[in-house]
């Protein structure tokens, strides 16, 4: 059950991501789709069904006499066997690099169509809090799902080009961990209501610096 959670969450992540950018797709090239499904749980339903692909591919290729132990110099869990290892490593790379492959055309076609569309119904200034909100959100989950490929990359192909255990420690260890603290930047730097008030201000301030150079290069160029 460990092995399962652990390889669960892993997988769940990006099949997220997955939902999420599958969810700004609808919304902006068919917007009145929702109407028709408000009576049903569609959120809850998706979430559901992340769960459940999370698990079966946690589950395929799992044996019964497939187990891993804690290797104190590397710091990581290994598998006994490593036929095992192997197998179960290609199932749960295919689960994560396909929705993060689909995630990301998605994530292309709605930027193409928050750059290029336009939008009716609503004020100029309301359209550029719209547009600049859904940026955001699309390189965040770009973002993301990028860091999450690296991740493995690194302990499927980077650490196996040396046999050195700095090397292999590096592109294993603290690949995963340094992976997962840039991902959890990302959500800390695009979601300002969780952030301090000392960052806002800071990032405020520099929003505020490049204005005004902005200003300044406008100005000088003109009195030319």
């Amino acid at each position: 059950m460990g092995q399962i959670a652990g390889s669960g969450a892993y997988v769940l992540a990006p099949i997220i991501q997955c939902l999420m950018a599958s969810n700004r797709f609808f919304l902006l090239y068919i917007p009145f789709w929702k109407f028709k499904f408000e009576k049903y749980p569609i959120t809850h339903f998706a979430i559901f069904v992340g769960f459940a692909i999370a698990v079966t591919c946690s589950v395929l290729g799992y044996e019964q006499s497939c187990g891993y132990i804690f290797d104190p110099e590397m710091l990581v869990w290994r598998s006994e066997y490593l036929n095992c290892s192997e197998s179960q490593s290609a199932i749960i790379f295919g689960c994560i690099v396909v929705p993060t492959v689909i995630s990301n055309g998605l994530n292309l076609s709605s930027a193409a169509k928050l750059i290029f569309g336009k939008v009716t119904g609503i004020t100029k200034s309301d359209e550029r809090k719209r547009r600049r909100k859904w940026i955001r959100m699309f390189l965040q989950n770009v973002f993301q799902d990028c860091l999450h490929v690296i991740d493995l990359v690194n302990c499927r192909y980077i650490y196996a080009l040396r046999d050195e255990t700095w090397f292999q420690f590096i592109f294993l260890s603290v690949s995963f961990v340094l992976i997962y603290s840039l991902d959890g930047f990302v959500m800390f730097y695009f979601h300002r209501d969780v952030q301090p008030n000392f960052i806002q201000r800071f990032l405020a301030n520099g929003k505020m610096r490049r204005k005004s150079n902005a200003i300044e290069a406008f100005r000088s160029g003109s009195s030319i």
